[in-house]
């Protein structure tokens, strides 16, 4: 069996020491919490990919205010599991209505949170 690498890719930044400070203290408090050894480096890396989820969803809102809101909502209600893409609805795409695209921004919407 060949053993796949995961890539990663180091990141260095420069950050102010009262900001340090505050995430070490955080990282103290979620370390207590959940009872494991949790660093800063695992708060900054949960925080990328936080950044990365809210900048999809973003772009997904976007292209509703742009008028792309059925193709855009079916898609993310797809990924999110609420939607099976196999099955086919009889309705004619000229028929979706603003009405549909209000409910499937909610569930959307509900689901984010």
């Amino acid at each position: 069996m060949q053993k796949q690498h995961v890539g990663h890719h180091l990141l260095r930044v420069r950050i102010r020491k009262v900001i340090f400070q505050h995430l070490k203290e955080a990282a103290e408090v979620e370390s207590e919490r959940t009872g494991l050894h949790i660093t800063v480096s695992d708060l900054v890396r949960q925080a990328c990919v936080n950044y990365l989820l809210l900048h999809q969803a973003q772009q997904r809102l976007i292209a509703v205010l742009e008028g792309e809101a059925e193709e855009a909502i079916i898609q993310a209600l797809i990924e999110m599991g609420e939607l099976d893409p196999d099955d086919e609805d009889e309705e004619d795409e000229e028929d979706f209505d603003f009405d549909e695209t209000e409910e499937l921004v909610r569930i959307y919407e509900a689901r984010l949170n």
